[in-house]
């Protein structure tokens, strides 16, 4: 797993990750569990335009991250963009 800077990789390079390290287009920022307050873990990312059954754009703009934690089996979700 390598680290991919979301500027350098915007537009030329697939930014779908699935574990490893995310690239975040902001700051890094995990979030912590609600119930344990432990920081979750990264799960996958996904780039906008992945559209679903209806043509619907599930992610927006930006990137959707999803973080788990797996002691409370616990998942949370995020989105940043520019």
């Amino acid at each position: 797993w390598i680290r991919q800077d979301w500027g350098v990789a915007c537009g030329r390079e697939n930014l779908n990750r699935f574990g490893g390290v995310p690239t975040f287009i902001q700051q890094p920022d995990y979030p912590d569990c609600v119930s344990c307050g432990d920081p979750m873990q990264f799960l996958v990312q996904f780039e906008r335009g992945i559209a679903c059954v209806d043509g619907f754009d599930l992610v927006g703009e930006g990137v959707l991250f999803a973080f788990l934690c797996t002691a409370c089996r616990i998942t949370g979700w995020m989105r940043q963009q520019t």
